[in-house]
């Protein structure tokens, strides 16, 4: 049984007495990724300030990385990741404007677990995929 107070929440037994937390502690949020501006307008950030066409690294939380990519105005890069779920994943279907092809086509690309990828996978998507997918950070490639 996994138990996770906090919150107001109080968590007990039938008998009264208290449950330990027993939940691992929330992975972090996030990590660096690689942009493009797409927009013509300048990016600043405490890094650098960066105008359309650019590349640069930073670390956006996963909502404002979201906002910032709907909004067009940054393009995400690839990242390397690999398959560690039980099942094949298809890859480009984790991209924010994933492909019009239908998710049953056998031409699709599939991955097997154990292997990798590149894919331009928000980190809010990430999040959602946390036992399927794994991050490798740029030193690891």
């Amino acid at each position: 049984m996994t138990v996770k107070k906090g919150a107001g929440l109080k968590v007990s037994k039938p008998d009264g007495s208290d449950v330990e937390e027993i939940a691992p502690e929330p992975l972090p949020r996030g990590h660096p990724n690689r942009y493009r501006v797409l927009l013509p307008l300048v990016v600043s950030l405490e890094e650098g300030s960066y105008a359309q066409g650019e590349e640069f690294t930073h670390q956006f939380t996963p909502e404002d990385e979201w906002e910032n990519l709907n909004s067009g105005l940054l393009l995400l890069l690839p990242n390397r990741y690999e398959a560690i779920g039980s099942c094949d994943l298809m890859p480009s279907l984790m991209e924010l404007n994933p492909p019009e092809v239908s998710a049953t086509d056998p031409q699709r690309e599939r991955v097997e677990p154990g292997g990798f990828f590149e894919a331009a996978v928000p980190l809010a998507r990430e999040e959602q995929l946390i036992y399927h997918i794994r991050y490798i950070p740029q030193q690891e490639k």
